[in-house]
């Protein structure tokens, strides 16, 4: 039994190293950062008194609001671009199963791409 167990532990710690699982955790930040910037840009702005002070000195305020414009509109990139990653992850993991230079070489590069393809998509 206790063999079993430590096996068990061993397939399980090897499990969450797997690229799945970093690829899956870079979508949850990802996810969590645009939740965060649309909630202050949209939720949060839209109470009568907030939104009419910010259209009373909108003005002023336009070059304050455009790193939260990037980051909200960068992040909805990212996140379209991190599901596709990982069903690319998915699908190589499935017909390339013996080759693991290329999956892991893969990996790397589908998180270089699925933050750098966004920066020239973001335009604020």
């Amino acid at each position: 039994m206790f063999i079993f167990m430590q096996s068990m532990h061993v397939y399980r710690s090897s499990q969450l190293r797997s690229s799945y699982y970093l690829l899956f955790t870079i979508h949850s930040c990802i996810n969590i950062i645009y939740f965060v910037s649309r909630a202050i840009l949209f939720r949060i702005s839209s109470f009568s008194f907030i939104c009419q002070w910010v259209l009373d000195n909108f003005g002023d305020f336009e070059y304050k609001f455009m790193p939260l414009y990037f980051l909200y509109h960068y992040t909805q990139h990212a996140q379209a671009l991190s599901i596709i990653a990982v069903n690319i992850n998915r699908v190589l993991t499935n017909y390339c199963y013996c080759y693991r230079n290329l999956l892991q070489y893969s990996t790397h590069a589908l998180l270089l791409l699925t933050f750098s393809i966004p920066l020239p998509l973001t335009w604020h």
